[in-house]
């Protein structure tokens, strides 16, 4: 029976949630809503294999942990800067949403021109 230790376990966890933000940072596209929306499934599937390793890292010892804190302190980092970025592009795209949705009841039949006075 090949059974995982503490230090495997974590291991493989953190390569997963690696592995889930280099996947979400290949696929991040600011105007493309699928590819944000893929974007945040990769991240979130990255915060789930966080939490997955916690129950490996309380069996860790302060030392075994204190060698993975740059490992964790960058893919905590990088996941940060793609999650602000799907929010971000998310926020900019309702905007122009609601900002076309004024402009052509402001323009009412009149034609496809957008006005640039805010």
């Amino acid at each position: 029976m090949n059974s995982l230790t503490a230090e495997d376990e974590f291991n493989r966890h953190l390569a997963n949630a690696e592995s889930s933000v280099a996947v979400a940072s290949r696929c991040w596209d600011a105007l493309d809503q699928s590819r944000r929306e893929e974007c945040y499934g990769f991240l979130a599937m990255a915060v789930e294999e966080l939490r997955a390793s916690r129950s490996s890292v309380c069996r860790k010892s302060v030392s075994q942990i204190r060698t993975h804190v740059e490992r964790l302190s960058r893919l905590q980092a990088d996941a940060s800067r793609l999650l602000r970025l799907v929010d971000a592009s998310m926020s900019f795209c309702r905007g122009m949403i609601q900002r076309i949705g004024a402009a052509e009841t402001d323009r009412g039949a009149s034609g496809p021109t957008l006005t640039t006075e805010g």
